[in-house]
């Protein structure tokens, strides 16, 4: 959360806005950044600015909202340092880089952090919290017929 963030929508609230919700932010490092500049909210070192954030937004009456996210197939490898991951090893844009299919247990893993992101926000002060599904990211190409391929393996529990 830079400063340029902050004044960006610190104008918003003194223009007179009811809800700003904050941009993507991701809640796994490396694999769930799509860029250089993305908020993150996958580590407790990140709650001072951001609680700074809404503190500021609040004194002008305005609520706050923050988008949770995972880009999946639309990270860069160039850009975390590792293959990106999604619901297949389907690349979810013409051209995109093929990712690494997760397994079950990394689909756990992500679900935990995107709760563990979102009890991060709501001791921040933040009014809402909006579960980024869109725009290809990871929970899009689960959803996407495109990109989501089931294979049933003796490790998958219906019961969970």
């Amino acid at each position: 959360m830079s400063f340029l963030h902050m004044n960006y929508y610190e104008r918003r609230a003194k223009g007179g806005y009811g809800l700003l919700i904050v941009e993507n932010a991701y809640v796994k490092y490396p694999e769930g950044s799509n860029g250089t500049t993305q908020l993150r909210i996958d580590a407790d070192n990140y709650i001072p600015r951001l609680y700074k954030l809404c503190e500021t937004i609040h004194q002008y009456g305005t609520k706050i909202a923050i988008q949770l996210n995972h880009a999946g197939a639309s990270a860069m490898e160039s850009r975390i340092g590792i293959q990106p991951v999604s619901a297949s090893a389907t690349p979810n844009k013409a051209g995109g880089a093929i990712p690494r299919a997760l397994t079950v247990e990394e689909i756990y893993s992500i679900a935990d952090d995107h709760a563990t992101a979102a009890k991060r926000a709501q001791t921040i002060g933040f009014d809402a919290i909006e579960i980024h599904a869109g725009h290809s990211y990871l929970i899009s190409q689960f959803l996407s017929p495109l990109t989501f391929v089931f294979v049933i393996t003796n490790s998958i529990s219906f019961e969970k």
